[in-house]
């Protein structure tokens, strides 16, 4: 062997025979003398980490993986996914425009005369102060502060508002287009039930992708990360033995070599 070069690799190689195969590719392709050092076997010692880091939690019995996770961490990783929240005002004036645009520009439907113009009938005044009434039960959208997600959803209630006035029947008197004290009840009962429906869709959604974020750190991230701190902290008290090992494996292809004066 020429002036070989000797691979001393980072942290967190745990698998000698993994590495010693990444070098052998390495050296096969440029062409140039290799020697792996591995000393993965001198770093933290990491038997317990699936155990010390968070688990998927679906009810008292269940410490492991199922088919349906929940994340075990629902609350914190929502109010970091809803993005930083803003004031109850400012969320309901994002609603509130939405729902305004919506039902003055109806534009998912033609103007073909079916609505005859029934969207008109509904007045966004009220449907903002019912908004405002039932904005605080909800669980997930008071607490955002993405501006798309809360035009969205004021963009589904208008939506969903302009459907149900289409399906009142010209002659009912307990519809949404009927005044009086009933139609107002109906729309903010309505108003209400959707409201809830979308805070649901959006908890949902947030915590399915907290579920896929919670897997990832406990068997992707967490370990990798945990063995790379766990080596740094190894090196900086036991870097004696570390550079033993370097060492040993130059006195293996030739121990005079960076012994000499030279």
């Amino acid at each position: 062997m020429r002036d070989p070069v000797f691979v001393i690799h980072g942290v967190a190689n745990r698998d000698r025979d993994e590495y010693a195969t990444a070098v052998s590719a390495l050296a096969a392709a440029s062409g140039v003398d290799m020697v792996p050092v591995h000393w993965g076997d001198l770093g933290a010692q990491d038997q317990f980490i699936d155990a010390a880091l968070p688990a998927y939690h679906n009810g008292p019995d269940t410490l492991r993986d199922s088919e349906a996770p929940h994340p075990f961490w629902a609350e914190p990783f929502a109010a970091a996914a809803l993005a930083e929240p803003i004031e109850e005002g400012q969320q309901l004036s994002q609603v509130d425009a939405a729902v305004r645009a919506h039902l003055g520009t109806d534009s998912d439907v033609e103007e073909d005369g079916l609505r005859d113009g029934s969207h008109h009938r509904l007045d966004p005044d009220q449907i903002f102060e019912y908004v405002r009434e039932a904005w605080a039960d909800t669980q997930w959208l008071s607490q955002t502060g993405d501006t798309e997600l809360l035009r969205e959803t004021g963009r589904a209630l208008a939506h969903s508002l302009l459907d149900e006035t289409d399906t009142d029947g010209e002659d009912s008197r307990d519809g949404l287009r009927s005044a009086g004290a009933d139609g107002d009840s109906r729309l903010r009962s309505l108003v209400r039930r959707r409201l809830n429906d979308l805070d649901r869709v959006a908890g949902a959604a947030i915590q399915a992708m907290g579920a896929r974020l919670n897997h990832a750190m406990r068997s992707r991230f967490g370990p990798g990360t945990t063995r790379f701190l766990g080596d740094v902290l190894v090196y900086q008290r036991h870097h004696n033995a570390i550079h033993t090992r370097v060492r040993q494996a130059i006195d293996e292809v030739d121990p005079g070599l960076g012994r000499s004066p030279d």
